[in-house]
């Protein structure tokens, strides 16, 4: 997940909109746009009859130093793709927007076919910009209707995005998309199904809909081959969503993401059950750290926290990223290893400086480690973050318990 606090510049172009395409070789991309914000990338393949516009999701590093999504994949396929790319996690709300969708349509215009295709925050993009791009199709994998609480005020899953991002009303408020629309998506994820549903009652939209596949759908359709399928079947105007969803319920067992994202939302709540599907998802893919991570969870939902402690180190050896990092922490807490799961705590508060729940367990670790001082000042960073009552009264209990110790 990506910085949430980077500041960016006022919007204003900072390089040549257009930039001839003859210094670039046959295997480069041409760019067409490039800001602070935003860089639109073309790679040209095939007859040009069929084109792909492509919204990247959500992404850990700043700036465009990496390929666009779907980019290899459609050049290899033989389809023209044109990659939008942004320099942060924005939601694309930036006032060159519209000056970006009006040079793509200028660059499909002449193709017989347009797919506009996303996943989650590029989801929404691909549904959002449709028709000002002139797209024929759409393909968004877990799309939002919008995040701005305006809008959708249930859905807090980006809060920290949320409140600094400057919303255009223009593209956040009722939809319109003349293309064909699918929406795939798991509605076993009420804010998922919300979003679909809201996408829906404003244009006419094909739900996909793919129970227990996770947010976004986009890894376990990858796993099974069906993103690539379904992605070249839309790029070509062959798309049919009942086919991907009947191999989908065929074959899901064979992903392990699906397999670990069941286990976790298991209908009967069985933890052992739940354990034994993470399990197996590890066996399919256990270089995997979010298989590992989601195979710790389950071993720490049953107490069996030395176990859960191996699977979370291998996780974070895999990718130190501070979720894995976190839950890696609360292991060892619970393990009785106090100093360790501080400083597990610390490594991952460094990376989440701006989320509350990381300072409220930060407080938490240190408690236990025999830290009174610093649970309080961690507890008192939560709350002047988000001043909830929970960490109002996270605040005061450790205000009361530094009281005690200090006599």
């Amino acid at each position: 997940m990506g910085d949430p606090a980077t500041v960016y510049g006022t919007g204003e172009l900072t390089a040549q909109t257009i930039i001839e395409t003859d210094e670039a070789g046959p295997d480069l991309p041409e760019i067409l746009f490039r800001s602070d914000h935003v860089e639109v990338r073309r790679i040209a393949a095939g007859d040009g009859r069929h084109q792909v516009v492509t919204f990247e999701s959500y992404h850990d590093d700043a700036g465009f130093d990496r390929i666009g999504f779907g980019e290899t994949f459609f050049e290899r396929a033989g389809f023209t793709g044109i990659h939008v790319l942004s320099a942060g996690n924005d939601w694309y709300q930036y006032p060159e927007i519209g000056a970006v969708l009006a040079i793509i349509r200028d660059a499909v215009a002449g193709a017989e076919s347009v797919l506009a295709y996303g996943s989650s925050m590029g989801g929404y993009a691909a549904v959002r910009f449709a028709d000002a791009i002139g797209a024929t199709d759409v393909l968004a994998l877990s799309p939002q209707y919008s995040i701005d609480p305006r809008r959708m005020k249930a859905d807090k899953r980006w809060w920290w995005d949320q409140r600094r991002i400057q919303f255009l009303p223009e593209h956040n408020g009722p939809l319109t998309c003349r293309a064909r629309v699918v929406i795939a998506f798991d509605p076993t994820i009420k804010l998922d199904l919300l979003h679909a549903e809201r996408i829906g009652h404003d244009v006419k939209a094909d739900l996909l809909r793919l129970d227990y596949a996770g947010h976004p759908v986009t890894t376990v359709l990858a796993e099974l081959g069906l993103l690539q399928k379904m992605a070249l079947a839309f790029a070509s105007g062959s798309a049919d969503p009942a086919t991907i969803q009947s191999e989908f319920l065929a074959r899901r067992e064979d992903a392990s993401m699906w397999l670990a994202e069941y286990g976790s939302r298991l209908p009967d709540g069985d933890k052992s059950r739940a354990r034994d599907l993470a399990a197996r998802a590890v066996a399919i893919a256990p270089g995997n750290a979010t298989i590992q991570h989601q195979y710790g969870m389950r071993l720490h939902e049953l107490g069996r926290y030395d176990e859960a402690i191996v699977a979370h180190e291998m996780a974070v050896a895999a990718s130190p990223h501070p979720i894995f990092v976190l839950s890696l922490s609360r292991s060892l807490f619970h393990a009785g290893r106090f100093e360790d799961a501080v400083n597990r705590a610390e490594q991952a508060l460094a990376e989440r400086s701006f989320d509350s729940e990381y300072f409220r367990w930060a407080a938490r670790a240190r408690r236990g480690a025999g830290d009174p001082t610093g649970a309080y000042e961690h507890a008192r960073s939560a709350f002047r973050l988000a001043r909830t009552i929970r960490n109002l009264v996270s605040l005061l209990r450790y205000r009361i318990g530094l009281v005690r110790a200090n006599g």
